[in-house]
C-alpha cells in the first residue's frame, strides 16, 4: 500500500507546475483510502477561488491567494480528498 502522505505530495507539484513562483502555503488532508502499489494514481488540483492581494505588507510579491481542491485517486477510488491554499507571484500576473 502506498501512504497517503506519498500520494498527496502530488499536490504541491500540480501547483509549481501550473503556477511556476508560487508558494505552497497550506493543506489540509482527509485520507479516505490506502492506494494499492501498481495501480496508477490520479491527482487533480481545482481552484475554487482567487483573492487578490494588496500589493504591500508581507505578501507584497505575490498577487492573489487561491483555494484548490485537491483530489487523488488510485484505481477509480479516491484515496485523498482535501483543500490547499497557495500564493500566486504578481510578477507573473497571477494562476496559469
Amino acid at each position: 500500500m502506498l501512504p497517503g502522505l506519498l500520494t498527496a505530495s502530488l499536490f504541491p507539484g500540480l501547483v509549481g507546475t501550473a503556477a511556476p513562483g508560487s508558494v505552497y502555503a497550506s493543506q489540509t488532508l482527509r485520507f479516505i483510502a490506502p492506494a494499492p502499489i501498481n495501480v496508477p494514481v490520479t491527482a487533480t488540483a481545482v481552484v475554487e477561488a482567487v483573492a487578490p492581494l494588496p500589493p504591500r505588507g508581507p505578501a507584497r510579491a505575490f498577487a492573489a491567494r487561491a483555494t484548490l481542491r485537491t483530489r487523488a485517486w488510485a484505481g477509480g477510488v479516491m484515496v485523498v480528498d482535501g483543500t490547499a491554499v497557495a500564493l500566486l507571484p504578481r510578477e507573473r500576473g497571477g494562476w496559469g
